[in-house]
């Protein structure tokens, strides 16, 4: 795909990192610029300013963060960002957990509902997580084998798997938990699941404090770069980059940064 200047926003990659087809050593220092959910097809909705953009490989969406039945999916025919009808978002505010593979799955403030959706516009009600109320907050998606599984950290880090269709609604099962609430502070490691949903391994990324930080390794922040094989994730003036998502190098990144309780959400690459 072509790059279009309306995926220059916080968190998109708007150069080809010096070159293509390898990874360019050491990791880039980029310049960054701010975009806004107006950019996006978006008008204000109360308060609301938040705007976070996914990739599924397929599919661009921009996800405005309000309790209205809208979001805007880049038209490529068109080269903008257009606005369309989903009913689904007026029942609370929508959360993606999980863009790639040609899959987005996401949760609806409020229900422990999996909505799924394959191209951005049209959704399905995949299921639901019994007992998880509304606190997913990650996910990932295996389309060669049709498995999914959701997670969040809490005082407890549950995980949801299932193999049932994205387009029908049955319950997620709960395979184990960990805690990761100590003393009364949030213990925020990156892991890594394997195939099987049984087994987690933590990488070198990890945080200890209050959960709205940037400086958290938030699994919604990992892109994978084709061009070079690994993959990048970002937080707080900070660019990683993994060739196995288990072992982290990263550099800093002057100018990307927000607000205090203001976090990133959310990863695309747009090569030049």
């Amino acid at each position: 795909m072509s790059y279009h200047r309306n995926f220059n926003n916080t968190l998109a990659i708007w150069a080809a990192f010096g070159g293509r087809g390898e990874l360019i050593l050491p990791i880039p220092t980029l310049s960054w610029q701010k975009k806004y959910y107006n950019d996006f097809g978006h008008t204000q909705y109360g308060s609301e300013k938040q705007i976070k953009v996914h990739d599924n490989g397929n599919a661009q969406i921009a996800v405005y963060y309000a309790k209205t039945p809208y979001m805007s999916y880049f038209n490529k025919s068109t080269g903008e960002w257009t606005v369309v009808d989903l009913p689904w978002w007026s029942y609370g505010q929508p959360e993606i957990l999980y863009a790639g593979g040609g899959v987005f799955l996401a949760k609806i403030v409020g229900l422990a509902n999996i909505i799924a959706s394959f191209d951005g516009i049209t959704w399905h009600n995949a299921g639901y997580c019994q007992g998880a109320q509304n606190s997913m907050t990650t996910g990932a998606y295996d389309s060669s084998i049709g498995s999914g599984i959701v997670s969040w950290w809490y005082y407890k880090s549950p995980v949801y798997y299932s193999f049932d269709s994205l387009t029908e609604r049955t319950a997620w099962t709960l395979v184990g938990a960990e805690y990761r609430y100590v003393s009364g502070i949030f213990h925020v490691n990156l892991c890594l699941m394997n195939d099987s949903a049984t087994e987690l391994t933590e990488t070198n990324l990890s945080h200890v404090g209050d959960l709205a930080n940037n400086n958290i390794p938030n699994p919604e922040n990992i892109v994978w770069m084709e061009d070079w094989g690994k993959y990048a994730l970002f937080n707080e003036s900070m660019l990683y980059v993994s060739a196995d998502g288990l072992t982290w190098e990263g550099v800093e990144q002057p100018g990307f940064t927000t607000t205090n309780s203001d976090t990133f959400g959310g990863a695309i690459y747009v090569p030049a």
